[in-house]
Order: structure tokens, then sequence, then C-alpha cells
């Protein structure tokens, strides 16, 4: 196949139909073919990042994404991924600072403010996560993504001890999900710090019993049945 400024349009809009539909092996001969053509478009570039991203090649994505970057250093879906790679590829640092120069540009969307938001309860910022939590919310405007982002701003008001809040939010995910293992746990947790064991102790024994594989119930049952060791 040869790429000409007459047929260049047509053949970039239909590899973007089929980029996430077509084996990856037919979609990047494609988008190489274009990139070899007009190695300054950006919409290509991206697309290449976005095949290697998925094919987890994260050393073909970066240096795709940075490309892009240099012709448009503001670009939020390149910095998004730009973002992700550097999680993939465990440098931290450099992924943090990305998502805070999209705040800083203002382009953070979910996305953006949940991961930054679970970075922040990580490090203990618990204030700072409830903010970032907050601004996820509000920036999903059909709230389909909104259960991991409540979730951890129930986290945090359970961490700053405003149990009763948390209850609540843990309770309105729980009606619409009411399997969800995270939730449970989390709840199980606020039980925990309030000094509600037994309540906390029943909810981690069905979590385990519906989802075996899932570690943090079970560390906390052994942190129970140590206390109750004690008394």
């Amino acid at each position: 196949m040869k790429i000409t400024n007459e047929n260049y349009l047509v053949t970039l809009n239909k590899v973007l139909d089929d980029i996430d539909t077509k084996p990856h092996n037919k979609v990047l001969p494609i988008l190489e073919l274009l990139n070899d053509f007009d190695r300054k478009d950006i919409v290509v570039l991206k697309a290449l990042t976005h095949i290697h991203f998925r094919s987890k090649d994260y050393a073909k994505a970066l240096h795709y994404v940075l490309n892009a970057l240099d012709i448009d250093p503001e670009d939020t879906q390149a910095l998004k991924y730009k973002a992700w790679l550097y999680d993939q590829t465990g440098d931290k640092k450099l992924y943090i600072k990305t998502l805070e120069h999209l705040i800083a540009l203002g382009k953070a969307d979910f996305e953006v403010y949940d991961q930054y938001a679970e970075y922040q309860e990580n490090k203990g910022l618990i204030l700072n996560a409830l903010g970032s939590y907050t601004m996820a919310l509000s920036s999903d405007e059909s709230f389909q993504q909104a259960i991991h982002a409540a979730i951890g701003g129930a986290n945090c008001y359970s961490k700053l001890g405003a149990y009763g809040i948390a209850h609540e939010i843990y309770d309105t995910v729980l009606l619409v999900h009411p399997d969800d293992k995270i939730a449970l746990y989390g709840k199980s947790y606020n039980y925990y710090l309030n000094k509600k064991i037994n309540i906390a102790e029943k909810i981690c024994k069905k979590i385990v019993s519906n989802h075996p594989d899932f570690q943090h119930p079970k560390d906390l049952l052994d942190l129970i049945n140590k206390q109750k060791g004690k008394k």
C-alpha cells in the first residue's frame, strides 16, 4: 500500500475506525506508513502510542507520545498517556509530576483527579486526597466512573474520623453494587476504626467467602483475631 496526499485522510479515518476492533498487526503497519509519510501528524502519533500501550510495548509507546508532545506540549490525551506510561514503567515521580502538570494546565478530568487522589491518600495526605476525589466526582458528568472516587472519598472521611459520612457513602455505593468488594472492605474497615469490631469481622468474612483472592479483608481479619486474642 502506498500513502499519497490523495488517500492520506481516507486511510487515516479508516484506520482510526479499526484501531479498537481489528488485530494490532492489521492496524499497526498502516499507522507506520502514515507516520512515514507525515511524521508531524499528532493524530497518527497518538494512535501509535495507543497501539503500543495496549500491547504493553511501553518503550515504543513513550517514544511516540514524546514526539506528539513535541508538536503540542499541552495535548491532554498525550499527557495522560505519558502519565500512564510512567506509572506502568515504575517511574512514580514523573507519573505524579505529569498528573500535576495536567491539573496545573486546567486539563484534568475524572481519571487524572482520581489517580492523583489515590496517590495523595496513599501518602497520608488525607484532606488533599478528599479534595481531589471531590474534583474527580465533579468532573464525571455522567457519574459512570464515579464509584472509585466515591469509595476513595469515603476512605478519607473514615481516616479523618467522620465515620457516619463514610458509612453513608459506602451504603450508597452498595445500593447500586451490593457485592462491590472494595466498598464492602471500606465499610468493614470503617467499622473497625470506629471500634465496632464484631460488625467489621462479619463483613470481612462475607467478602472472603465471595472473593477468596482478595487479600485486604484477610489481613483485617488477622488483625481483628490478634486483638481479640489479647483480651
